[in-house]
């Protein structure tokens, strides 16, 4: 069982369309392993982008404070590496934008995680989940599997369709 955390992205309030696509991975990955979803959400003013982020039947974890106003990594690493390790995730992603980019290789390096990026598919047999992934700009697509105890991930929003509202999901502050 790997509980597995998302982390979403908000802009002025509002929701982005690429966390959909993280969400809906997290929910293959959560599904696949056993383990429990938990969406992170952070910024100043997110309490409708929360509580429409829960109504796809996730439980939102919204860190709505004026320190995250900006979206910016280097504020945002160590609430997501701490959130990660509160909620015992085995597995931290989001959606490869240009926050994303940034941030996860940042929570992995907190985490002292192994990442794979830009991740168009997961795999495996068992308990061992692989990462479709484009390596050598974009040349080869390989299945990589990381060894460490954590694993962050991002993935193409287009590669994964949107997630779909559910309801019964919970936001916690």
């Amino acid at each position: 069982m790997s509980n597995v955390l998302i982390v979403a992205e908000q802009f002025a309030g509002t929701l982005r369309k690429a966390s959909l696509s993280a969400v809906a991975a997290g929910k293959q990955l959560a599904q696949r392993t056993g383990g429990k979803l938990t969406v992170a959400l952070l910024g100043k003013g997110i309490a409708a982008a929360a509580q429409e982020l829960s109504s796809y039947g996730v439980t939102v974890l919204a860190a709505d404070d004026a320190a995250l106003e900006h979206p910016l990594a280097e504020a945002y690493a160590p609430v997501i590496a701490r959130l990660a390790k509160e909620q015992g995730a085995a597995y931290v992603g989001a959606a490869a934008t240009a926050l994303g980019k940034d941030l996860l290789p940042r929570v992995a390096a907190k985490l002292e995680a192994g990442m794979a990026g830009d991740v168009l598919a997961t795999g495996g047999d068992g308990a061992a989940v692989t990462f479709k992934r484009p390596m050598w700009a974009g040349n080869v697509l390989a299945e990589v599997e990381l060894a460490t105890a954590v694993k962050v991930f991002t993935v193409r929003p287009t590669e994964f369709a949107a997630a779909a509202k559910e309801g019964g999901g919970a936001v916690t502050a």
